[in-house]
Order: structure tokens, then sequence, then C-alpha cells
């Protein structure tokens, strides 16, 4: 199932997917580690993350994992490669893409928890 918040978010997601999936794939298939067993642990994994730290015990089924594992996995295969953001005309080396989403995620929690009522209401 690809639920997104909006088709610009599947769009970006497809295009992760593409982009790390493409800097991944040949070195899974050299471990022996299929490409769609990573993806769904990857999924699998981010989903109980998701559920365990949302703020509204929304569900999440999407993209977002498999192309945040798969960014995790070119960053640590290649830290130093660079790739040109769609967004930004500029490169960024995996190392830092892996990092700046890290730290969108959490900021998203975070504001999400606030957002909800559960920090700063006393």
């Amino acid at each position: 199932m690809l639920a997104h918040m909006s088709p610009s978010h599947l769009f970006f997601n497809l295009c992760g997917l593409h982009a790390f999936g493409e800097g991944a794939e040949p070195a899974l298939r050299s471990t022996g580690v299929p490409f769609g067993w990573f993806c769904a642990v990857g999924a699998l994994f981010s989903n109980i993350i998701f559920l365990i730290l949302s703020a509204q015990g929304a569900s999440c089924a999407g993209l977002s994992g498999v192309t945040m594992s798969l960014l995790a996995l070119c960053a640590k295969l290649h830290p130093e490669k660079k790739m040109r953001l769609m967004i930004v005309p500029i490169q960024l080396q995996f190392q830092y893409i892996l990092s700046g989403m890290l730290l969108w995620s959490i900021l998203g929690i975070i504001f999400d928890a606030m957002n909800a009522g559960n920090w700063g209401s006393g």
C-alpha cells in the first residue's frame, strides 16, 4: 500500500527510492541480501518506530522509511559521494543528506508532540 500525505510526497519518495536504490542495490546484491527484503525490513522497522513515537497514534504506510533506509545504506557505503538535490541546486554528500533528513524527522516528531499538547501544557 502506498499511502502518502500528498502527490508531491509520493513523488519525492519515488525519486529517493530510485536514486538511493540505484546506489544500494549493487552492494545488497554482492552480499546476497535481496533488495525487496531490505526494503520490506526498512518499511517495517520505520513504521514500528513511527507508531511508537507518534504523538497521536497515527498510522504510517508509505515509502518514507524505505527511502531513509536506502539513504542510510548509501551514506554508510559511500559517505563522500555527492548527489544533486532536486529542490536546491547544490550537491551534498550522502552523509550530509542523511543528517539533514534525520534532523528534519526529529524536529517533525518534536513539533508534532508539542502541537498535540503533550509538552508545555503545564
